[in-house]
């Protein structure tokens, strides 16, 4: 998720009773600390972002812009024109909230939101870059970021978002006479899906509808009963019938009679057709599930926790993660995902994953039972995070060991152990970095196809 949804709450209070996600692994601390803790890069020049995000209850508006823009739009006066003073901090988020709240307006469902003021704080400038941003400074580096909630009586299908001040964009030409209007990139987000708009000065407005219920966020099926799919020799009917037609030629062939010949040919028939299906490598032995069968259960488990990062709160997330995850490791594997999201190197920034990509899985033979198994993982992960205009992306291999086990619930994760996490390549189009620190994609070897081999 982007960078202004970016810092986890704690869900469940500390009185109820409800299960909910444990803190974040990222202590957020006091606003300052957080915003200190999210670097963003805008452009060398005034820079908004806008970012929709729709719940069921609630449409969230989130703001992006630096101190340039900021200028641009209300004019705060400032004691040093290229530095934000604490003290003056109230001021300007007072001038920007009525701004914001003045000039934008949204519409759900054909009816007009009318939002709050909800989250607000800023990002002092990194002076190591300083060097790239030759022309506005630690203006284009200082970020604020704000945020509006809209109470909607109902999840919004439809939305309606428009913007109305495009200041000069003073990044392609320092002559305000020759700069062209700034357009401001927006995202929403909901269902979980995201879709990109630009707005600009001659199409000041997004109309955004709702995906159809097949696109939209979905856990897949997880197969069930594990008899179901793995029927064992004790309850195969064709393995009886094929044995039964064996014993029925025997017992022609023991006649004296011209039908010898035949009843002979049929119980040689049977018994090759029964050793046929006794020999099958899908066929459990005893009842224990098989090593196909297992590798499919698991790709719908494995695949279900990424998607549970689609949704669009917190608790959503926690909850799509229980259906996948047995309760004594939910909270660990919760902290665990979101680490492994985080990018770090963007003060925490939690990435949308854009790709998942399986690779060879092996089952431990020896753990095959009819109610659980281990299966040894690889897999790759694409995952980005998209701020003022630009994005910055990594892809990261992953193997690890996982327990799978049945219960009442049907089949969920019980316990995994990672093995290994490699970053695999990296890349960004942010104007800085590529002039400076970023590092180059590496070639990224195609995943081999899926292995059914059991160890």
């Amino acid at each position: 998720m982007l960078s202004l949804g970016l810092f986890i709450a704690v869900l469940a209070g500390a009185g109820s009773s409800s299960p909910g996600p444990p803190a974040s692994p990222v202590d957020a601390g006091s606003p300052l600390t957080r915003s200190r803790s999210t670097l963003v890069h805008p452009q060398d020049g005034p820079h908004l972002d806008f970012e929709l995000r729709v719940e069921p209850d609630l449409v969230r508006l989130s703001v992006q812009l630096n101190l340039a823009c900021a200028d641009e739009l209300v004019g705060a006066l400032r004691e040093d024109t290229y530095r934000l003073d604490p003290v003056e901090i109230e001021p300007l988020r007072e001038a920007l909230a009525g701004y914001f709240e003045d000039h934008s307006e949204l519409h759900a469902n054909g009816k007009r939101l009318f939002g709050t003021l909800s989250h607000f704080d800023w990002t002092p400038p990194d002076l190591e870059r300083m060097p790239y941003y030759p022309r506005f400074g630690a203006r284009a580096l200082t970020t604020i970021r704000l945020g509006f909630e809209f109470p909607s009586a109902e999840a919004a299908e439809t939305l309606r978002f428009a913007w109305g001040t495009y200041p000069p964009n003073l990044t392609v030409s320092e002559e305000r006479a020759l700069a062209p209007p700034l357009e401001v990139r927006t995202r929403v987000i909901a269902y979980g899906t995201h879709e990109a708009f630009v707005l600009r000065d001659d199409a000041p407005e997004l109309v955004w509808n709702a995906p159809p219920e097949s696109e939209r966020l979905r856990m897949l099926e997880v197969p069930g009963s594990l008899r179901a799919e793995t029927p064992s020799l004790s309850t195969r009917p064709g393995l009886w019938l094929s044995l039964g037609l064996g014993i029925a030629g025997l017992v022609i062939a023991g006649t004296r009679t011209e039908r010898r010949r035949q009843g002979l040919g049929l119980s040689l028939a049977g018994f090759l057709l029964a050793l046929g299906i006794g020999l099958d490598p899908g066929l459990a032995q005893d009842g224990d599930i098989t090593a196909p069968a297992a590798q499919k259960i698991f790709l719908a488990l494995h695949t279900n926790l990424y998607r549970s990062f689609d949704s669009t709160r917190e608790e959503e997330i926690y909850a799509a993660l229980t259906t996948a995850v047995d309760g004594a490791l939910l909270d660990t594997l919760y902290t665990e995902m979101l680490t492994s999201l985080s990018m770090q190197e963007e003060g925490g920034a939690r990435a949308e994953v854009e790709a998942l990509r399986h690779g060879p899985m092996e089952t431990v033979k020896a753990s095959l039972t009819p109610n659980s198994f281990d299966l040894m993982a690889q897999w790759q992960v694409d995952a980005a995070v998209h701020h003022f205009g630009h994005f910055h992306r990594r892809t990261t291999g992953y193997k690890a060991l996982y327990n799978v086990g049945l219960g009442e619930d049907g089949w969920k994760i019980q316990g995994a152990e990672t093995l290994e996490q490699v970053r695999l390549a990296t890349s960004t189009d942010d104007p800085g970095r590529s002039l400076s620190d970023a590092p180059r994609p590496e070639e990224i070897q195609p995943t081999p196809a899926s292995s059914e081999d059991s160890r």
